[in-house]
């Protein structure tokens, strides 16, 4: 084949491609004559075929006859024919006048220009070329359908391309009037290869494509040349194919897809357009009969369904669908926007009469303005509450509020509003306040209006807006006014109860005007009781009380009292009860129905209960799931400040005890209240809110860890400050009162201050009742007065560690077990003190508990220092205290101050306090003269 250098154009097609198409024009030159159909996609290839077998045919020196078809050509006359023979001068019939080309041909004008093409090829090798072929007028169809019966009368080459079949039959036309092609004539150029792609990048950026940017290539535009390499022009200003392709080529690929789009759809028949866009609607989820009758029959003869697939903007067969979502888009996109809300209602109507499902005819609705009908609304409102039920708030959202367009009575309103409310509150809490504060407002005395809008009041104040709560509640308390049915008094009291757990969000608990009416102190009302059996446990008072009323809140089934919020307070309850089987009972089975309604605040307020117990069970690993579990439930950013520090509280708290500051740390930068930051970094909300208290607590534990007693003691003393203002006393709730105390000590505080704040945590438990607040409360004591040297701490550490091994803490019992070790060793019981160590140390194991764990190994390995143990004996350390005597004993066994500090659970400051004192007990000067002295004192 001769050689010469194609048009300026780029092609993509592969050797064996181009060799099948140069078979055609070899056999033709060489006298034969051959048709070809060329058949592919918009996009695929079709034109640039043609044109390089226009360039083949020109260089073997054949004439060459090209037309494109046109599709505003249908019914004009003899548009393709005229085209060609304009290519052919003087190839016409004898007689032949311009106007013939007007006029409607018969068959014995068709078979005379076909005579014509013939007697051309016999004077030299003829290639008749037509582009898009399908759009060819009627009668110039016919013709080239003529010439493909006769094609090996004379050394002639047809080649058309199509993105259908060719030939086709036209109503009306005689049909043995072709032949059609065998498969031998038929190119069929698809979707590029591999090996094509790398081509294609490197004729155009220079460098063929890696593997990694090949594949994604291909992904992002299907294979398609025409958007490929419009895609790969634009690119190669701006980047290289090498690596995955980002955003940026993505969005090349899909504008130049778009400009593809366009341009099919321009040459598409109005019918065809009419029945894409109704395929567009219903995006493969309706069957194409009833869509296609939806659509109207158009003006265009056959199938428009034909038409569609050859236009390459559908696929499949059942369903039907757009080819993707570019099709899609730019279907719907030339209409407007009022004409699209009328058939996506239209289609949502023939989803709905098929029985087709909610999700499907909800999908379809979501496009219409006010959606039609009752029954929109109720599959738009089920294919929400499944979006809830798989997490997808933002799709549960969007359905809602489509629902909300449609005719509602004032109660179906507000339940869509309360839905709306709960699915809004992961992406957008500040428009779920919104909505339920409007639930809140809605008018009505039916016992399910009356529960609604408790319902709303109670997701509000369980995300942390209490605020909006209590101005929406201080609103229906004046509409209810003086109103004494049986219905208002019941909604009544739940609300001041409700009113009563906002207010108390606040620090200081606001001051406002007195609410019209007053709820029973202790009702037994479901909601009150819970209520009110918080707040006797955070007060510290009648235990038995609190725990009943707690229970008689958890006992309604979810239908009779669907509320969280009292639930969760009756947990606190129990939990501070030391009820712990049945606080995991309740926040579990509230859990699960807060799931199943859709609850996400709720939700995650559970898992916060159960990750509060396991942390006050010591039980780390399973604190942090569950925390962890809360923000999966709830995102940290859709909590309310005033609620969101609680969180981050009790993951610092879980961190500090397993020894890792460094993730501590990070939690509180996070939170804003990092120890090295300052607290105006907070939000400001937050620190007027109630959970702050929790806050300070866990940055006192971290600070008091990082060895910063003084930055610890600022904190704590915040913190129980907040805590008194309140008159929440219990000494379970936050233990402030014993971090505080070894921060003061720390920091060379006042010792009857400390002694004062170890009787008031003493006396506050011995008030409340339980056993872990006594044990607890002993356990401090005994740490405390034990390092002011205070005879009675080792009885103190025993009741401790008897009462602390009968309950669940088993991290705080461990710290007894390490205490009350430690306390006899000193004593010089080392055996027993050795079995409680060693005991301390397997839970501090299994619980994680890293730091616990570490000291009681080096108490442990201290007993096996012979010399340091009889030099703490000894008559020469008599005077030390035991505080100072437990120091000396670990700086003679070699650990530097920080080791001992940690191993003693104490600042590097009081360390360095003990062992200034003891200097100037023993008489020496620096700790190179403890071992010696030791020794001399053993000696004697």
């Amino acid at each position: 084949m001769p050689t010469g250098r194609l048009p300026e154009r780029l092609t993509v097609l592969d050797a064996a491609t181009r060799a099948e198409a140069d078979a055609v024009l070899r056999t033709v030159h060489d006298g034969g004559s051959r048709a070809l159909v060329v058949s592919g996609a918009p996009g695929t290839g079709r034109t640039t075929m043609l044109a390089v077998v226009e360039h083949t045919a020109r260089q073997l020196g054949m004439t060459v006859a090209h037309a494109r078809a046109m599709p505003g050509e249908w019914g004009i006359g003899l548009g393709v024919a005229s085209r060609l023979f304009d290519a052919l001068p003087g190839q016409a019939p004898p007689g032949w006048l311009p106007d013939h080309w007007h006029e409607p041909p018969g068959l014995d004008r068709l078979a005379k220009l076909c005579s014509a093409f013939a007697a051309a090829a016999r004077r030299n090798p003829l290639a008749l070329l037509v582009d898009d072929v399908r759009f060819a007028d009627p009668a110039s169809d016919t013709l080239l359908r003529m010439v493909l019966r006769r094609v090996r009368h004379a050394p002639l080459a047809l080649v058309v391309t199509t993105s259908g079949a060719w030939p086709s039959v036209p109503p009306g036309l005689p049909d043995n009037d072709d032949i059609p092609p065998a498969e031998d004539m038929t190119l069929r150029l698809g979707p590029l290869s591999d090996d094509q792609v790398r081509e294609a990048c490197r004729r155009i950026c220079g460098r063929a494509s890696d593997d990694e940017f090949t594949s994604g290539a291909l992904a992002a535009s299907g294979g398609n040349p025409r958007v490929l390499t419009g895609a790969l022009t634009d690119f190669s200003h701006v980047g290289h194919p090498v690596g995955r392709p980002g955003p940026a080529f993505t969005s090349l690929v899909t504008e130049h897809r778009r400009r593809q789009v366009v341009a099919v759809l321009d040459s598409l028949s109005r019918a065809a357009v009419e029945v894409l866009r109704v395929l567009a609607v219903a995006d493969g989820d309706l069957d194409y009969a009833p869509l296609r009758a939806m659509a109207g029959s158009g003006d265009l003869p056959g199938d428009v369904l034909t038409e569609l697939r050859a236009s390459g903007l559908v696929t499949g067969s059942r369903p039907v669908r757009p080819a993707d979502p570019v099709v899609r888009e730019r279907a719907l996109a030339g209409m407007p926007v009022p004409a699209r809300r009328v058939l996506h209602a239209a289609v949502a109507a023939l989803a709905h009469r098929s029985a087709a499902p909610d999700r499907v005819v909800s999908r379809i609705l979501l496009g219409t303005h006010h959606p039609p009908g009752a029954w929109s609304v109720g599959a738009l409102r089920r294919a929400a509450a499944t979006a809830l039920d798989a997490g997808d708030t933002e799709d549960a959202a969007a359905l809602v509020e489509c629902a909300l367009g449609g005719h509602l009575t004032v109660d179906q309103r507000a339940e869509l509003l309360l839905e709306r409310g709960a699915a809004l509150v992961a992406d957008q809490p500040v428009a779920s306040d919104r909505a339920l504060a409007l639930v809140v407002a809605a008018p009505g005395d039916h016992p399910e209006t009356r529960m609604r809008r408790l319902r709303a009041v109670d997701l509000l104040i369980t995300r942390g807006a209490a605020t909006v709560a209590r101005r929406a509640i201080t609103t229906r308390l004046a509409v209810l006014g003086q109103d004494d049915s049986a219905g208002a008094m019941a909604e009544r009291h739940s609300l001041v109860a409700l009113h009563t757990l906002a207010r108390g969000m606040m620090h200081p608990p606001v001051a406002e005007t007195p609410l019209p009416v007053r709820g029973p102190e202790y009702s037994d009302d479901p909601v009150a009781a819970g209520v009110n059996s918080r707040l006797l446990a955070v007060r510290g008072t009648d235990r038995g009380r609190a725990t009943m009323l707690a229970a008689r809140a958890l006992v309604p089934a979810f239908d009779e009292q669907p509320l969280g919020l009292p639930r969760l307070a009756a947990a606190t309850a129990l939990l501070l009860a030391d009820e712990f089987d049945a606080t995991d009972v309740g926040l579990n089975t509230l859990l699960g129905d807060a799931r199943r309604r859709g609850a996400r605040a709720t939700a995650a307020c559970a898992r916060l209960g159960l990750g509060i117990q396991a942390v006050h069970q010591g039980l780390l690993d399973d604190a942090e799931e569950h925390l962890t579990e809360a923000h999966a439930e709830l995102p940290r950013s859709s909590w309310h400040p005033l609620m969101r520090p609680v969180v981050a509280a009790h993951r610092v708290v879980v961190e500090v005890r397993r020894g890792d500051l460094d993730a501590a740390a990070r939690i509180l930068a996070d939170e804003g209240g990092a120890a090295a930051a300052p607290a105006d970094g907070l939000i400001r909300d937050a620190e007027r809110g109630f959970a702050h208290a929790y806050l300070l607590f866990a940055r006192g534990a971290f600070s008091l860890a990082a060895d910063d007693p003084a930055e610890a003691e600022r904190d704590l003393r915040e913190c129980g400050r907040r805590l008194v203002a309140r008159r929440w006393h219990n000494p379970l709730l936050i233990p402030w009162r014993a971090l505080l105390a070894a921060a003061m000590h720390a920091n060379g505080g006042e010792e009857a201050e400390i002694r004062e704040l170890v009787a008031d945590e003493r006396r506050m438990a011995a008030a409340w009742g339980s056993p872990c607040a006594i044990g607890s409360a002993d356990l401090t004591a005994g740490v405390m007065l034990g390092v002011l040297g205070d005879p009675a701490a080792p009885g103190l550490l025993a009741d401790a560690e008897r009462v602390l091994r009968a309950t669940p803490m088993r991290l705080r019992h461990a710290e007894a077990l390490a205490a009350l070790g430690r306390s006899l060793l000193d004593d010089g019981v080392a055996e027993a003190g050795v079995e409680l160590l060693t005991e301390a140390c397997g839970i501090a194991e299994e619980t994680g508990a890293a730091p616990l764990r570490v000291r009681v190994e080096r108490d442990l390995r201290a007993t096996a220092e012979p010399s340091a143990r009889r030099a703490a004996a000894s008559g020469v350390l008599a005077n030390l205290t035991a505080a100072e005597s437990r120091v000396v004993e670990y700086a003679v066994a070699g650990l530097s101050n920080p080791e001992i500090a940690s191993a003693l659970s104490v600042s590097r400051r009081t360390v360095e306090l003990h062992l200034s004192r003891a200097y100037r007990k023993l008489g020496v000067s620096r700790r190179a003269e403890l071992p010696g002295f030791a020794v001399a004192g053993t000696t004697r």
